[in-house]
């Protein structure tokens, strides 16, 4: 802020307020004083005795109402320019805080590189260490800020599965687990349910992926796996992600509240693959080549997550999901 004070605009600022204060205070005796102070109404009192008095006096009226005129002028205008000075610092202002916030994000993305770099080099405790070294360098962004740059990801941390990229870093980092496997691509097993099902039962610390028609990515994590289909599995352990979100990559995980009971919920043959949540709000996943899917007041089932932050979206309003891959973590 203190560099700010020092910009053009902000003298310009100070300057039209000066200004403002100036006809006020010049202004201020005359526009407050009666008119009965200013004006000889006694003179006037005894009979006029000619028509140029008549004249005289309501030119000394007309006067003193001018003058109060001219001087109220005065004063809006300078507050009409203190306004508009005032409009520009402040529209400048923001401007410069955003781009505080775009350099903080740039800056919190350098260290996130530097960590990558380190990664592989140091054994597990080691890294670990060194990463919460690095990472206490980060600047924290407020909760609100949508960021704005997509970074090219790393490559070290990103797998292709049929053409989509996924990057593993999030889910690795979450689970504390390096390796991964494949278990089911929609694209390539299809979308019957007895498919997806067995393919992720019993499966424990299986992320479960979703990409929809704006190409958003986003899922749940059940570390337990999930062990019935037809029926709620209750999992007080899993999680919700989010992995990319209009186009950038800003992975987040929001765990269920305390006071909610809530879990995974596999189909039987059904339009619906997974239910997520609780039995009133949650996330429901149709079968990719449907539109259906949607999620219903999130907020109220899991910590930190916005009823509309995965993609855009809140019940009645559906989407595509364009993909679901499972992957396990190991």
């Amino acid at each position: 802020m203190e560099a700010f004070t020092k910009l053009p605009i902000y003298a310009e600022h100070n300057a039209a307020v000066k200004a403002f204060d100036t006809a006020l205070e010049k202004a201020e005796p005359e526009i407050y004083k009666p008119i009965n102070e200013k004006f000889n109404f006694k003179k006037y009192e005894e009979d006029v005795k000619s028509f140029s008095e008549l004249n005289d006096m309501y030119s000394e009226i007309k006067n003193v109402l001018d003058t109060k005129e001219a001087n109220m002028k005065e004063v809006r205008m300078t507050l009409t320019d203190m306004a508009l000075a005032f409009q520009n610092l402040k529209k400048c202002l923001e401007n410069e805080f955003e781009d505080s916030l775009q350099i903080t994000e740039c800056l919190n993305y350098v260290v996130e590189r530097m960590v990558d770099q380190v990664d592989g080099t140091l054994p597990e405790e080691c890294f670990i260490e060194k990463r919460n070294e690095l990472r206490a360098k980060k600047m924290p962004l407020p909760e609100t800020y949508a960021l704005t740059h997509s970074f090219k990801l790393s490559s070290k941390h990103v797998i292709d599965v049929n053409g989509l990229n996924i990057d593993l870093k999030p889910l690795q980092e979450w689970s504390g687990l390096k390796g991964h496997r494949v278990l089911y691509d929609s694209q390539k097993d299809g979308e019957k349910n007895v498919t997806f099902n067995t393919a992720l039962l019993h499966q424990k610390n299986a992320a479960v992926i979703f990409a929809d028609e704006e190409e958003n990515v986003f899922g749940y994590y059940t570390k337990n796996g999930i062990n019935t289909v037809g029926k709620y599995c209750e999992d007080k352990e899993h999680f919700m992600f989010s992995l990319v979100k209009n186009h950038i990559n800003c992975p987040k995980q929001f765990f269920a509240k305390e006071d909610v009971k809530c879990g995974i919920f596999l189909r039987e043959e059904d339009e619906v693959m997974s239910w997520i949540g609780n039995s009133d709000f949650g996330l429901a996943i149709f079968k990719p080549s449907l539109c259906g899917s949607y999620s219903r007041k999130l907020s109220l089932v899991y910590n930190n997550l916005d009823d509309i932050y995965l993609n855009n979206t809140n019940y009645p309003i559906e989407f595509t999901t364009k993909r679901i891959i499972v992957i396990q973590l190991n």
